[in-house]
């Protein structure tokens, strides 16, 4: 069974979604390597004083991943800019094109912000 869920702004907006077979070890994973790694969620997050809140959005009986990347392609065509996933899904390999993208500029804007 794998679960997909949101990671929520302060407004209670979904700006990343994953895929996972235990929400709360994986939101306390993504919290604990925020320093770690600079992608687009990592840094966001730094930005945040504490540990933000989700929303489980789907539970499926396989592994997730497809639909997982439904769920991306979705929320990147209904709230375009919004999401921090750069990759269409966990383990998919099919990564959104990198220069000049949105994502990537967005990406950009958050290293300035958290002083990378």
């Amino acid at each position: 069974m794998s679960t997909i869920y949101g990671l929520l702004d302060e407004a209670g907006r979904v700006r990343y979604i994953g895929n996972t077979v235990n929400v709360k070890r994986r939101v306390a994973g993504h919290w604990g390597s925020r320093y770690r790694y600079g992608h687009a969620c990592a840094l966001w997050l730094r930005t945040l004083p504490s540990r933000p809140d989700y929303v489980v959005l789907k539970e499926t009986d396989d592994d997730g991943c497809s639909t997982e990347t439904e769920y991306i392609d979705r929320w990147h065509e209904t709230f375009p800019g919004r999401l921090l996933n750069v990759a269409r899904g966990q383990r998919t390999g099919d990564r959104s094109p990198r220069g000049g993208h949105p994502l990537a500029r967005r990406t950009d804007e958050l290293r300035k912000t958290a002083g990378r």
